[in-house]
């Protein structure tokens, strides 16, 4: 007898789908995603059942933006610990790392960009997001700087 392997279901979740999820979430614990995920019939992979009740339908997560307190944690604490968003989420409950990591990331961008803007001319080849996101700069930008006197 050959077992056919069933199709996965990629894409968005739908209401219905949370809500089956959630029931045998309740039913079953926050455990062994992949038996869930088969006894559900939700067709969904365990990883996809999981991050969907991590990051979105868990009863103990905030939605919406950070407070200032919160901001001032995240700032705080990636100093200290840098880009270990586990850790730092474990100091704000309710946020997933996830949702620290992008929320980081969004904002140096935008710090980032203002102050390319900001800068005088002359500084204006140096790339401020390298420097946020610790990415060594590509060989060209080095050499623009090098021969633009910029050290």
């Amino acid at each position: 007898m050959i077992k056919m392997k069933e199709e996965k279901r990629k894409g968005a979740w739908t209401e219905e789908e949370d809500k089956q999820l959630e029931w045998y979430v309740s039913l079953f614990g926050e455990r062994r995603w992949d038996f869930l995920a088969q006894v559900s019939g939700l067709k969904r992979s365990g990883k996809s059942c999981r991050l969907r009740w991590v990051n979105y339908l868990h009863p103990g997560l905030k939605h919406g933006r950070m407070s200032p307190q919160e901001e001032q944690l995240v700032l705080q604490l990636h100093s200290y610990w840098g880009n270990r968003w586990s850790q730092i989420a474990r100091k704000l409950p309710g946020r997933t790392d996830n949702e620290i990591k992008n929320y980081w990331r969004t904002r140096m961008r935008k710090i980032a960009q203002e102050r390319k803007m900001n800068s005088s001319p002359a500084l204006s080849s140096y790339n401020d997001t390298n420097f946020y996101f610790n990415e060594p700069q590509s060989r060209t930008e080095r050499e623009e700087e090098e021969e633009g006197g910029n050290y």
